[in-house]
């Protein structure tokens, strides 16, 4: 499926791209946490992340932000889509920082210690919120 603005190379791309995601987390983290430097990338490796896990029904239209990049999610009738971009028109939006989000998928931190600590809810009902990090552990295994 491709959607507006984005390639057919770009989506399918999206498992070859998670799949090294997965190959890179099985060798230890370096001293020093960097965000990456294509964050298209990192939507990508997201968007297939959670075409894995999401269910039939599952339903959710957020942003999520890390370290002020914004990503918008749009999971429904059509699939999953992930772009590197604000959702300014999502009833949800979540932030956190690149740094806490690795320590809870490496298992550094619980995800309920990562959610109460680390996740701040910018608009929209913690009730969404929790669903939308209740999706992003099972995509990242956490």
């Amino acid at each position: 499926m491709v959607f507006a603005g984005e390639t057919e190379d770009g989506e399918a791309s999206g498992p070859l791209l998670f799949e090294l995601a997965l190959f890179g987390a099985g060798y230890p983290a370096p001293s020093e946490i960097r965000p990456p430097g294509n964050l298209r990338t990192v939507a990508i490796t997201l968007q297939e992340a959670l075409r894995r896990v999401v269910g039939e029904g599952d339903e959710l239209n957020a942003e999520l932000v890390v370290d002020e990049e914004r990503f918008s999610i749009a999971i429904g009738g059509a699939g999953v889509a992930v772009r590197y971009r604000s959702a300014p028109d999502a009833p949800l939006s979540i932030s956190t920082s690149y740094e806490a989000r690795i320590a809870a998928g490496d298992g550094e931190m619980a995800p309920s210690a990562f959610a109460a600590r680390h996740v701040a809810i910018e608009r929209g009902t913690r009730t969404a919120a929790k669903r939308l990090l209740a999706l992003l552990a099972r995509a990242f295994g956490t």
